[in-house]
């Protein structure tokens, strides 16, 4: 029984510690030389906590897609399996980030439940 206490208090100590690092990073993020992958991830990142879709999709492991012609990163973020239906059509949320200035350009979830 002390093992599975210990392993929820785990999991959710880590959610925790997943949020703090992020906006400890986004802090330190240098918007005066353009933005890279990684302060692209970071801005995605502080951007989905800070919607109230964060806890429909997983903060760790996005994908990132250069978009050089549009000068941008595109990040994404898988959705959390709690349906059966989302084992089949998994959610996604996606987020723009403008490669000069690191501005959020687009956000789209493709979950219709999502929709505002």
């Amino acid at each position: 029984m002390k093992k599975y206490i210990f392993i929820i208090l785990l999991i959710i100590l880590n959610g925790c510690a997943t949020v703090n690092s992020v906006k400890t990073n986004y802090a330190l993020i240098d918007y005066s030389d353009g933005i890279d992958k990684k302060e692209a991830v970071l801005i995605a990142k502080e951007h989905l906590i800070n919607t109230k879709y964060r806890h429909r999709y997983q903060v760790i492991g996005p994908k990132v897609e250069n978009l050089p012609l549009e000068g941008a990163w595109l990040v994404r973020f898988r959705g959390k399996k709690t349906s059966i239906s989302e084992f089949y059509m998994p959610s996604i949320y996606e987020v723009k980030i403008d490669k000069r200035t690191g501005e959020c350009r687009l956000e789209y979830t493709n979950n219709m439940t999502d929709i505002r």
